[in-house]
């Protein structure tokens, strides 16, 4: 039996008679399937190595051109369309065997084409956007969950954004998720402080088993054994609105079948002859699982149509789930992007001023859209929310704020749970503060030496004392310390004045006796060629 040979191409291509397009095709594709090992076949030979073969030691492919067809490629081994799908993985396919959109569309692929474009969308503008999850982190007490209840008031009742007088929140419900305290203790009368209307924040209950949320919209639990037992209902109504469920068989007919709902737990069959163990029984979890939480806020979003999210705080939810801060900061990122709302998730700050409240929270930028932190400015211990992602810019400049004086109020004064609608009461609310941009924060976080009264009163003293000339430094520093100046204001005054120290020894007395004095710098009024005196010509002989 004889080998047929293999049929020559039509017309084997040279760069020389290509057009532009296809020869800087061919040039890529030379480059790419010539190994440039010497000595191989692929380097003067007609043949080519196919991109095919996992361990392709000779050159097998011949690559043909015609001018009607373009491209063709031939290999002893492999069929055709092993070669194409070779090709396309390293993305030098020509441009006429690349697969086309109609194919990838009906696979569920959304090309850009058929999007269409729209601005971001914001809950506060160039704060926090709708559809992403925002990370305000802080130290304790700092003041991140006031900041997240102000604007959860603000949202309910529609007021303006703290920073920008014309740019109203949407009037819209929000969903609190606290997971540490009684709200009814802790956060209802913040609210009523701050002047939220109660009848749109819903509280999100995460401990609970079950919740009738969790199978929003009127979807029965699978039939399949989740631990759950279920009642039927036999009392149907006659619409089926409210105890009957419409479903329908794969000829499409309709059936109505009761709802089911859970009312407990199922107890676990046990041997009667059985004895337990001596050691301890394993208990499971009495609250939801993580992924049980998520569809259960994902539903409250839906059903409350809130437009935001307040999760306090991802520690705990985490630690409660066992598991990691990033897992839970990832899902709550999904469920803002599935559900379309803001997502304000509170994070801990092991740092608590400036900057360093900064560099603690670098590793978990990735982590969220927006992530600002509060930090306290020292000196003066000013209160401030600095963005970090994106960073602290003319658009986004940091908010300086101050947190209301107390958060329990006597039960004489507390606000009806009406009061919503009205304007929140003066003095019990977080006082938002004109914006700093970046370079006022710098020259608030390194403020100059000579910007603070007491060292100017350092100045003045030292001018006062060394007016008549040089003196021991001793008695200029007992004098400033009964004037209340410390010796490190003393220390920016001495430098700010330009004060000379220089030694005077003591005649006759032991090695290294003597004592320091300071003297102010002579005032300049030597001529051009005179030259000043040196340091070991201004000694008190």
């Amino acid at each position: 039996m004889t080998t047929q040979p293999v049929p020559a191409p039509e017309q084997t291509y040279t760069l020389d008679t290509l057009p532009p397009q296809d020869r800087a095709y061919a040039d890529r594709l030379t480059r790419a399937l010539r190994c440039g090992v010497p000595g191989c076949g692929c380097a003067d030979g007609p043949m080519v190595h196919c991109p095919s073969h996992s361990h392709a030691e000779v050159p097998t492919l011949t690559v043909s051109y015609d001018p009607d067809r373009g491209f063709s490629f031939q290999c002893l081994v492999c069929p055709p369309f092993r070669i194409k799908d070779a090709l396309v993985k390293r993305g030098i396919a020509p441009e006429g065997e690349f697969y086309m959109s109609g194919a990838a569309q009906a696979a569920g692929l959304q090309p850009f084409r058929f999007l269409i474009q729209q601005p971001q969308d914001w809950l506060w503008p160039n704060r926090i956007p709708i559809g992403k999850l925002t990370l305000i982190a802080g130290y304790p007490s700092s003041g991140k969950t006031s900041i997240a209840l102000d604007i959860a008031a603000r949202v309910s009742r529609g007021a303006a954004a703290p920073d920008q007088p014309d740019a109203p929140f949407p009037s819209a419900p929000v969903v609190l998720a606290p997971l540490n305290g009684n709200p009814k203790a802790d956060i209802l009368p913040t609210l009523r402080h701050f002047g939220a209307d109660l009848d749109r924040v819903y509280l999100a209950d995460l401990l609970s088993p079950t919740h009738p949320v969790d199978y929003y919209p009127n979807d029965p639990p699978d039939d399949e054994d989740d631990g759950y037992y279920y009642e039927e209902d036999d009392n149907l109504d006659d619409d089926g609105d409210d105890d009957v469920e419409y479903l329908f068989d794969n000829d499409g007919n309709e059936i109505t079948v009761p709802r089911r709902k859970p009312v407990g737990m199922k107890a676990p069959v046990r041997d009667p002859f059985w004895t337990p163990a001596t050691s301890g029984s394993k208990l499971t979890a009495p609250w939801p699982s993580l992924d049980k939480v998520m569809g259960r806020l994902a539903n409250y979003i839906a059903e409350g149509k809130a437009a935001l999210l307040v999760v306090d705080q991802v520690e705990d939810l985490a630690a409660m789930h066992r598991t990691h801060v990033a897992t839970v900061l990832g899902m709550l990122k999904a469920l803002a992007a599935r559900s379309g709302a803001a997502v304000v998730a509170l994070a801990h700050n092991p740092a608590q001023n400036y900057p360093r409240a900064v560099t603690a929270m670098q590793n978990r930028l990735p982590l969220a859209s927006v992530v600002f932190t509060t930090a306290v400015v020292e000196p003066g211990g000013r209160r401030f929310l600095v963005p970090l992602r994106p960073a602290m810019s003319d658009d986004a400049p940091a908010i300086p704020f101050a947190l209301p004086p107390s958060t329990v109020i006597p039960p004489s004064s507390v606000i009806p749970a009406k009061a919503g609608i009205q304007s929140p009461p003066s003095g019990f609310t977080v006082a938002w503060r004109k914006p700093v941009f970046p370079a006022h924060m710098k020259a608030l976080t390194e403020p100059r030496p000579n910007d603070g009264a007491k060292t100017r009163a350092a100045q003045s003293l030292l001018t006062r004392a060394l007016a008549d000339g040089p003196r021991p430094a001793a008695e200029v520093e007992r004098e400033a310390a009964l004037v209340g100046v410390s010796k490190s204001t003393l220390v920016r005054a001495r430098a700010l004045c330009n004060v000379k120290a220089f030694r005077v020894s003591i005649a006759n007395g032991p090695n290294g006796a003597g004592a320091w004095h300071w003297c102010l710098p002579p005032r300049n009024t030597l001529e051009r060629n005179e030259t000043p005196a040196t340091s070991a010509e201004i000694v008190n002989t």
